[in-house]
């Protein structure tokens, strides 16, 4: 990951994380070590972006459970950092959920207008913990249709998923904390590192 920071833990202070469980093990880190200064986050495990559009699975802010739009704007934040599409490859493919982004920005942006969106690539999967359609081949490609949404749409694109990998291609061994996807605490510094040395 890259040496050098643009930015210090206080510029996400007024930052909401948006994912599934891989953003839920970032945010414990970040609550330990204070490195995302006082970020907030909003996840559920196996959430995904046709959840966040169907409104089939709600995120919980302070005890309610609101759509993805209803809970960012709750948190009162600018700066929107997304993360998500795992859990929903392997159901509607990449195409679709590519579509579902587009549906989603448009909902986060017509509540949150002042707010700015980012749009992470989603992290690799350890190699040997593939599992049919999520394999990295499939999150390559799911990751390079991302960022061309993002450039298409004028959307900030952070590309995450590089410094993750080992020479294989999937996730480096002291990354992963389950032989799959989940990051341990040094994948989850790494990723910080990735964050902070973005040109924002």
């Amino acid at each position: 990951p890259p040496a050098t920071a643009r930015v210090d833990a206080s510029f996400f202070d007024d930052a909401v994380f948006i994912g599934d469980s891989v953003t839920l093990k970032l945010s414990y880190y970040a609550a330990s070590s204070g490195k995302l200064g006082k970020a907030q986050f909003l996840t559920r495990g196996s959430y995904g972006v046709a959840h966040a559009v169907m409104d089939t699975m709600l995120l919980t802010y302070q005890g309610k459970d609101m759509t993805v739009e209803e809970a960012i704007k709750a948190t009162g934040a600018s700066k929107v950092f997304l993360m998500m599409g795992m859990n929903d490859i392997g159901l509607y493919g990449i195409d679709a959920t590519i579509d579902n982004w587009g549906k989603m920005v448009q909902r986060i942006q017509s509540a949150c207008p002042n707010a700015t969106v980012y749009i992470q690539s989603m992290t690799p999967i350890w190699t040997g913990g593939e599992k049919g359609d999520l394999n990295n081949a499939n999150m390559d490609l799911y990751n390079e249709k991302l960022k061309n949404f993002a450039v298409e749409n004028n959307i900030e694109f952070i590309d995450v998923a590089p410094y993750m990998k080992d020479a294989t291609g999937g996730m480096a061994t002291r990354y992963c904390s389950d032989e799959y996807v989940h990051v341990t605490d040094l994948g989850a510094a790494a990723w910080i590192r990735v964050l902070k040395a973005y040109d924002y």
